[in-house]
């Protein structure tokens, strides 16, 4: 289940997997036992983050947080460098009596951007994240789901992967809302969303009998997680002229 913007499920006890999207803080519980007094953290690198109470990484986004019955650490501002194998290990009497693993997977949200490109009107979407490439696709208005044909690219030293895609509007009717969704397996079920709607608005022109249409452009962000929707407004309203007339909507895939 969701607990705020990070999805964890237990697979064995062996390993942990969680999914927190970028930009947000996370927090990895360990639990312990027979005290704290011989608890460490090591992060993807094999680098030692905490030990007891020390933290031995001069990261601040490095928090230690502790309870009777959990030693936990938490990362803010959490980018895709942070993804990888997180490792708690209990000591007693120089022996590891206790050790759990966390499998970090970091997601970034779709992102829509509308352009204009030697005389054609697109919509590109492009997403990034850990582990494996973001699968896009593009959901229309009247329920058609589109695959969308990916351009990937993967860092190593960051374990990220991008994908890209892009659809020609050849023509679309007074308003109209296009969707881009991503799917990975870290979501499981799930996807995040990023919407696009376009408006056409009619004006009169001075001193002229016709009409100039103008296209505004509202780009919004939303990610969705079974019954929990969140939206987040870009803040992008833009005004582009001239503009695509036509009562139906017509999209080729680039």
């Amino acid at each position: 289940r969701w607990k705020g913007s990070v999805y964890s499920i237990e697979l064995s006890l062996a390993m942990k997997y969680v999914t927190v999207r970028k930009g947000e803080t996370l927090t990895l519980n360990c639990r312990v036992r027979k005290g704290k007094n011989d608890v460490e953290w090591r992060n993807p690198d094999n680098h030692l983050m905490f030990f007891r109470r020390q933290k031995t990484l001069r990261d601040p986004r490095y928090s230690l947080h502790e309870s009777s019955s959990t030693y936990s650490v938490t990362i803010s501002n959490v980018y895709f460098r942070d993804g990888g194998i997180y490792s708690c290990l209990h000591y007693h009497k120089h022996k590891i009596i206790s050790r759990e693993k966390f499998k970090v997977i970091v997601l970034g949200a779709p992102k829509i951007e509308f352009v204009e490109h030697e005389g054609k009107t697109m919509i590109k979407c492009s997403a990034e994240a850990n582990a494996h490439p973001p699968k896009l696709s593009w959901l229309f208005e009247n329920g058609i789901e589109l695959e969308a044909r990916h351009q990937r690219s993967q860092y190593k030293k960051t374990d990220k992967y991008s994908s890209t895609d892009i659809i020609h509007i050849q023509s679309h009717k007074r308003r109209t809302t296009v969707k881009c969704l991503l799917r990975h397996p870290a979501l499981f079920n799930e996807h995040l969303i990023a919407f696009v709607t376009i408006e056409n608005t009619c004006k009169s022109v001075y001193g002229s009998a016709s009409e100039t249409t103008y296209t505004e452009i509202y780009i919004n962000t939303s990610f969705h997680a079974e019954n929990t929707s969140e939206n987040i407004t870009n803040g992008k309203h833009t005004n582009i002229s001239p503009g695509l007339t036509g009562n139906d909507v017509c999209f080729m895939h680039m």
